[in-house]
């Protein structure tokens, strides 16, 4: 009885607790009948508070219901865009990004100039011949972050986007999906050639495995294999403006000409394909030569069972700070001449160098923000 009385036997039907309005397809609706869920006004009916706009717009797609069974795939992303606000931050097909009020607002953690690139929601043009979608699954499900210098942080999106956005992204961009092998041919022996190309210009941007140069904080390349279409990869190392306008990353191939001609005879096909075959197996091989010397020089204090404590100077602590470690992760600076808590951060503590060995330099302009520490530096407090 409650079943009819409340109006689920309008649409559902169940044994024999009454018929069913309509359980067919779309192709037998008739939205100007007066038992329509868009036409009927009587009590038991669903209510759906749409407008006249709306209602004409059901009928209209109606008529023709093959234009529902055959959507436009750029037009579900772009409904999914909206309906997850995508577009108020990422820019795509000349949509949405950050209005030029709101730009002062996105920044990089201890104000680093990465430009616009860096402290700005890149756009999402092509995306989906970019990124391998189950990387677009772990960007939306909050385990995809390559850019930790930014303040601004993506959300964590319903399990039901993860799994749909980037099928459509692919499906909307149709990338050539290539294989490695397709793209790259035969790799075999090239990943020491790799290495050293990777030491002659992109470690001086790029933090490789979390380890970097003093003052580096681009993307990690680590991860570029999981993320990238080798297809985009060999493309963007060509002509990096073309895929990114205004990109700070220069070109080390202009004209299809490498600018490392005792590398591998010059090739540039077996180049590019040298630094992606590192980039596959960077977990296992060593750091490039520049890398791993400064890792030499690493004096990064880890409190592993105990505090750690450095007297040291800091601003916003002061000439005085005393700054303590936990092995929790959690650490704070004390301003000993005001008497008074100054800083407190998580992650990774500090590098002692700029301390013990260099004197003259300015203060820690921030404990993880300083050139002397800069695992900590990406981390805001």
């Amino acid at each position: 009885q409650l079943f009819s009385n409340l109006g689920c036997s309008n649409c559902h039907s169940v044994q024999d607790a009454g018929p069913a309005r309509y359980t067919g397809s779309l192709d037998g609706l008739n939205p100007h009948s007066e038992q329509s869920c868009i036409s009927s006004r009587k009590s038991g009916a669903p209510h759906f508070t749409l407008d006249d706009v709306q209602i004409e717009s059901l009928r209209v797609a109606l008529r023709d219901t093959t234009t529902i069974a055959d959507r436009d795939v750029a037009a579900d992303v772009e409904f999914q865009f909206l309906q997850l606000n995508c577009y108020a931050c990422h820019e795509r097909d000349g949509r949405g990004g950050i209005g030029r009020r709101r730009r002062p607002y996105f920044q990089t953690v201890g104000r680093i100039d990465l430009s616009d690139e860096g402290r700005l929601p890149p756009p999402l043009d092509e995306v989906g011949v970019k990124l391998h979608t189950a990387w677009l699954q772990r960007v939306l499900g909050g385990t995809g972050d390559v850019r930790p210098h930014m303040i601004a942080r993506m959300p964590r999106f319903p399990d039901a986007a993860v799994v749909s956005l980037p099928d459509l992204l692919a499906a909307a961009d149709q990338p050539l999906d290539l294989s490695a092998a397709e793209v790259f041919g035969e790799t075999a022996g090239l990943a020491e050639a790799g290495r050293s190309l990777l030491d002659i210009g992109c470690v001086q941007c790029h933090p490789l495995r979390g380890e970097s140069l003093p003052g580096v904080s681009g993307v990690d390349l680590s991860a570029t294999p999981r993320r990238l279409h080798p297809q985009w990869f060999r493309d963007f190392l060509l002509n990096p403006e073309r895929l990114k306008p205004r990109t700070r990353m220069p070109t080390f191939f202009p004209g299809a000409k490498s600018i490392s001609p005792t590398i591998l005879d010059g090739d540039v096909d077996r180049q590019i394909a040298a630094i992606w075959t590192y980039l596959k197996s960077i977990d296992i091989l060593p750091l490039p030569k520049t890398v791993a010397a400064a890792q030499s020089k690493n004096f990064e204090l880890v409190p592993r069972e105990r505090p750690v404590l450095l007297r040291t100077f800091v601003q916003g602590a002061g000439t005085h700070a005393i700054a303590v470690g936990f092995p929790q992760q959690v650490h704070f600076a004390f301003d000993a001449d005001n008497v008074r808590p100054a800083l407190a951060w998580r992650g990774r503590f500090l590098d002692a160098y700029g301390t013990w060995f260099v004197r003259r330099l300015p203060p820690y302009r921030s404990v993880w923000t300083s050139p002397h520490c800069r695992k900590a530096r990406r981390l805001p407090c």
